[in-house]
C-alpha cells in the first residue's frame, strides 16, 4: 500500500495497534490470534481493513456481473484479473487483444 507523506505518526501507530500471537498445541496444530491486548486506538486499521474488504468484494462482483453479460452475448468469460479491473476502472475498453493477453 502507498500512503501520502502528510499522514500523522498517530495514523501509523493505529495501523500497527494489533498484535499477532501464534500458539502451537501439543498435537502441532498452530492457531493464530490477532488482538489488541494493550487497548490502543486502531480506527485507522479498522477502516483500512473495511475498505480493502469492500474493494475485494467489488472486484469479485464486477467480474461476476460482467461475465453474465458476456455469456448472454455469447462472448467468452474473462477470468478475474486486477490489471483488467484497474484498466476498466480507469475507463479503458476490453479488446480482443487484451482478452488474448489474459489467456496466456
Amino acid at each position: 500500500m502507498h500512503f501520502p507523506n502528510d499522514y500523522s505518526e498517530e495514523y501509523y501507530k493505529q495501523l500497527v495497534a494489533e498484535e499477532v500471537t501464534k500458539i502451537t498445541s501439543s498435537k502441532g496444530v498452530e492457531t493464530v490470534f490477532i488482538s489488541n491486548t494493550k487497548q490502543r486506538r486502531n480506527e485507522a486499521l479498522d477502516v483500512t481493513k473495511l475498505a480493502l474488504a469492500g474493494l475485494y468484494r467489488m472486484y469479485l462482483k464486477y467480474f461476476e456481473v460482467m461475465n453474465v453479460n458476456r455469456k448472454a452475448r455469447k462472448r467468452k468469460e474473462i477470468r478475474p484479473s486486477w490489471q483488467i479491473f484497474w484498466d476498466l476502472f480507469e475507463g479503458e475498453e476490453i479488446t480482443e487483444e487484451s482478452e488474448k493477453k489474459e489467456d496466456n
